[in-house]
């Protein structure tokens, strides 16, 4: 705008007007605005409501322990080079913020809401609809809200690889420099996220060169990708050139990993792979059958083909065969299938509001449809629940009551469904789509809610395998506490605070999550199985496996109780009965189990948790329980 003066010079009245005096116009907001806004909101919200009440894992201490010598100057194995994404991460984490569970599993949150705001920049290929469609889903999956609670590399795995697939689009369509070295760079932090990511990427890079329309890129392009991915990983597996072993570290040990951990026991429980979708994602995989169906429907041979539903397709068989074959089920390998398929979700979620003619739903008869429906819906259960059950004793009672339910309420209702649904063929069929998907989506966010209660007594849940229990958390706390009170003025070069000057010993093999909450007592000793502690003078508490008793010389005047220690693969999903399976699909009588199993996630056989012994000295124990402990088990 050019700059008009007035006769002395001095810029006219109101043509420069100051930022907090220009009114504020809600007529630019959009629904789309406010869309990604509360879907954000609950996005978060899911994600930061006791994100860190559950103690830390094995895998998540592990990765702690290594992010902290970091941070302190120490070395660290060099195993901890098959993901230093994450453990350079979380050392940057810890080295601003302090160390805490909470800090550890900072870094997965940061990065599922970072993975939200590139959904929204897919949206220039994906279309605004379905990829605000995609995140509604992304706030609510199990699968997702899992990896941004767990100090594990999920989360990092869907964000780099949302970024390296972004970054590829805008890359093939514009030939940009800039966008060349991003997706370098996104790429090689797939790879350095976990082991999987060696699978992971080949897989993005296939769906990359199926959903750009356009490739105007040329061979020197390429050169900006190199630099950038080369960039990354020296700066990264070095922990910024303080390691610079890191580098070799890395190529060797995350391969190493890959295959040890995944590719030498390849086919193990295939099946659990279609068991997590299924169980987990099933509003997301009901919607992504729901756009194939509508892609398929819609194609035309007189217009160009709409390559983001094959696309999306492919990218979710290749995830879902890589997912079932590789061994070693655990959250990161079952993202392969899930971002993809969250993504294929999105665009059938949007496909079917927009068959919905809202205008018409806002109508009496739209809106009475849109009463009868859920009524109806809810009246076929109860009528269904007396099918299904045992008639009993009194045959009289039953008869008279299901006449009620089943001919006085359900068979009108019905009836006044249809009725309706006839007179609007459009989008009757859709709504009743919408409101499937809808009771779908409680069942997923209340399975999402309830993931840091999957614990023992909760078994059926394939995304908490692995996971301490709440056991490990109470035992820490009361360790620490005793400490605190016995040793506060035991000040010394070692602990100049005080409050950690308790003897303890820890078997190697549940190390971790010990070790890292014990990180600050000098007199903390790691005891090989196949080790004695001195039985001169016995350490004051003791963290062991029920079958290593020998770790001490003598249990005798010591109280030892046995705890869970984490939680297993149910026997049920990890071995199932297929037969049983085949019986419940053909036999009405037992479809409603699966329901059922998705609200409570109960099993009819689950697997016994591993256990650990805790060990206490008697000056321990009396500061504990007082002068009459109780007995040990």
């Amino acid at each position: 705008m050019e700059r008009v003066e007035t006769f002395d010079g001095h810029a006219s009245d109101g043509e420069f007007t100051s930022v907090l005096d220009r009114p504020l116009s809600f007529a630019s907001l959009s629904w789309f605005s406010l869309g990604w806004v509360a879907i954000a909101t609950v996005a978060f919200l899911m994600r930061i409501v006791g994100y860190s009440a559950l103690p830390l894992s094995f895998n998540e201490a592990s990765l702690a322990s290594n992010a902290l010598s970091i941070v302190q100057g120490g070395t660290i194995p060099a195993a901890a080079g098959q993901a230093p994404l994450p453990t350079a991460l979380t050392a940057l984490a810890l080295f601003l913020f302090g160390s805490s569970d909470g800090i550890v599993r900072i870094v997965p949150l940061l990065a599922s809401l970072g993975s939200i705001a590139l959904v929204w920049w897919l949206g220039r290929w994906i279309g605004r609809g379905p990829a605000l469609a995609t995140v509604a889903l992304i706030a609510i999956s199990p699968t997702f809200v899992q990896t941004s609670r767990n100090a594990s590399a999920g989360g990092l795995l869907i964000f780099t690889s949302l970024l390296a697939l972004a970054a590829g689009l805008s890359w093939l369509d514009r030939d940009s420099g800039g966008a060349a070295v991003l997706f370098g760079i996104g790429a090689a932090l797939v790879v350095m996220s976990d082991p999987l990511g060696w699978i992971a990427l080949p897989i993005v890079v296939v769906a990359l060169l199926i959903l750009s329309s356009e490739r105007n890129v040329s061979p020197r392009s390429l050169v900006p990708v190199a630099l950038g991915a080369l960039a990354s990983v020296v700066i990264v597996s070095t922990s910024l050139f303080v390691h610079p072993s890191g580098f070799s570290d890395f190529f060797r040990e995350s391969l190493r990993a890959l295959w040890d951990q995944h590719v030498a026991h390849a086919g193990q429980e295939w099946h659990l792979a279609f068991f997590q979708i299924t169980i987990d994602e099933t509003v997301s995989l009901g919607l992504a059958i729901l756009a194939i169906i509508f892609a398929w429907r819609a194609r035309s041979d007189d217009r160009p083909r709409d390559l983001l539903v094959p696309g999306l397709l492919v990218w979710t068989a290749l995830g879902l065969i890589c997912g079932s074959i590789l061994g070693g089920k655990n959250v990161p390998l079952y993202t392969l299938t899930a971002l993809p398929l969250l993504l294929l979700a999105g665009v059938g979620l949007d496909a079917l509001v927009n068959h919905v003619r809202w205008s018409d739903v806002r109508t009496p008869r739209g809106l009475l449809f849109v009463t009868a429906v859920p009524i109806t819906f809810f009246a076929a259960l109860s009528t269904y629940g007396l099918l299904a059950s045992d008639i009993g004793t009194d045959a009289a009672a039953w008869i008279f009551t299901f006449i009620l339910v089943a001919i006085v309420i359900f068979a009108p209702l019905l009836a006044l469904s249809i009725w309706i649904g006839r007179s609007m063929p459009v989008q009757a069929w859709a709504l009743v789509g919408l409101f499937v998907a809808l009771l779908l989506a409680g069942t997923g966010l209340r399975a999402a809610a309830l993931l840091q209660s999957q614990t023992a007594s909760r078994p059926g849940e394939p995304l908490t395998v692995g996971d301490s229990t709440p056991a490990v958390g109470t035992t820490v706390k009361q360790i620490l506490a005793v400490s605190r009170d016995m040793t506060t003025f035991s000040q010394d070069a070692r602990d100049p605070t005080g409050g950690h000057g308790l003897s303890v010993a820890v078997d190697s093999t549940i190390a971790q999550p010990f070790a890292w909450y014990f990180r600050d007592f000098p007199v903390l000793q790691i005891v090989k199985p196949n080790e004695q502690y001195p039985a001169s003078n016995p350490p004051q508490v003791v963290f062991m496996r029920p079958d290593h008793p020998t770790i001490l010389a003598s249990t005798e005047g010591r109280l030892q109780r046995t705890m869970t220690l984490s939680t297993v693969g149910s026997r049920t999903l990890s071995n199932p009965d297929w037969g049983d399976l085949l019986s419940a699909v053909i036999h009405p009588d037992r479809w409603e189990r699966f329901p059922h199993f998705l609200i409570d996630r109960s099993v009819a056989h689950p697997s016994a948790p591993t256990n650990f012994v805790l060990s206490l000295r008697q000056d321990v124990v009396t500061q504990i329980y007082g002068t009459t402990p109780p007995a040990g088990n």
